[in-house]
């Protein structure tokens, strides 16, 4: 499904490819844990609360919902640290591409008027790679991932240090970020760690946004202006939120020239104008609760992936339920039994 997520990036194919794996791997067994099924009513709850007191009923928001659930059922009967190794096969397939046409200058459109190759340029002085369809961003942490996840199912350190090239290639902080997270977990193989990095992170970005704007960019650079933009959407109407079509001119309002408008890079925000406060409580609790059931089982390599996932959507977009990398890791986690082993593959 990380796979599906980062190759739909821009062509409604891959989209309806992987909304039909979704429905096929669910309706295979619909297990799904206790815990699972009441986040599943309660988010479906704020969906319908949404609704009504709006009295719009945002498709987008629908379809999170019953891709949650069926994502639920999806996390209790299968298990991401066993993958074929035909998933390797494609992935690093896509990877060698990806470097290849990168190392070459070889640019080809992927759809929704983006190129492979972005127009801005990395520390080495070539552009960055936007990906099969993806952005460079979501290409960033799909290679990421990919580390992540060889590294926990070896538990060995070496996977990891791909990840420093890629945040030089990619020219971006959220990989270093990830990369400083994860190496500790790895190293003690202890859950607790995961809930206190995050911890500290929300803390810097409630530090941060309380600064002026001219020192805010400097720390967070445009993300300043969008996340204050987006807090002050939601403040303004705290019964409910403004549909995921709307909240672009809620922020063109705020705020002039300025690019990218409509995507404020902050799955949280984002969920919180389209659905409103309680929809956005609901599902920080549901994430809360399940990460802090990994750390009772001292479930480390779950609930690294979690805090990855959450690092990610903080910073970009997705949440739960979303057809993106970040949400899709998420919901699948919300349905993994707390008390799930890994075993180290023998390498």
């Amino acid at each position: 499904m990380i796979l599906l997520s980062y190759l739909s990036g821009a062509h409604i194919l891959f989209k309806i490819i992987q909304v039909m794996f979704i429905c096929f791997l669910a309706i295979k067994n619909l297990k799904i844990e206790k815990a699972a099924f009441v986040f599943s009513i309660l988010f479906l709850f704020s969906t319908i609360y949404s609704a009504i007191i709006t009295q719009y009923f945002d498709m987008r928001l629908w379809a999170q919902a019953i891709v949650f659930i069926l994502f639920c059922i999806i996390g209790k009967n299968y298990n991401i640290f066993k993958t074929t190794k035909y998933f390797w096969y494609i992935s690093l397939l896509i990877v060698i591409l990806s470097f290849i046409f990168w190392f070459f200058d070889f640019n080809f459109s992927v759809g929704k008027n983006r190129l492979f190759l972005d127009e801005q340029s990395s520390i080495f002085g070539r552009k960055m790679i936007n990906g099969f369809g993806s952005e460079v961003n979501y290409t960033a942490f799909f290679f990421v991932f990919l580390c992540v996840l060889r590294a926990f199912q070896t538990e060995k350190l070496f996977y990891l240090f791909p990840i420093i090239f890629i945040g030089l290639i990619q020219d971006s902080n959220l990989v270093f970020i990830i990369f400083i997270f994860v190496l500790p977990i790895l190293i003690f193989k202890k859950a607790i760690l995961a809930p206190l990095f995050l911890a500290f992170i929300f803390y810097a970005i409630f530090i941060v946004l309380q600064l002026e704007r001219a020192e805010g960019l400097i720390f967070f650079g445009p993300r300043h202006v969008l996340w204050n933009s987006a807090i002050e959407i939601i403040q303004s109407f705290p019964e409910y939120g403004h549909g995921y079509s709307n909240t672009q001119k809620f922020l063109e309002a705020g705020m002039e020239n300025f690019d990218k408008q409509y995507y404020v890079h902050n799955g949280f925000l984002e969920a919180g104008m389209a659905a409103g406060p309680i929809y956005l409580y609901i599902g920080a609790l549901i994430i809360l609760y399940k990460l802090f059931s990994f750390v009772f089982y001292n479930n480390w390599k779950h609930a690294g992936m979690l805090g990855i996932a959450v690092i990610f959507i903080t910073f970009n977009a997705g949440f739960l339920g979303s057809l993106s990398l970040g949400g899709i890791l998420i919901s699948y986690l919300i349905g993994v039994p707390s008390n799930r082993k890994i075993k180290c593959l023998k390498t």
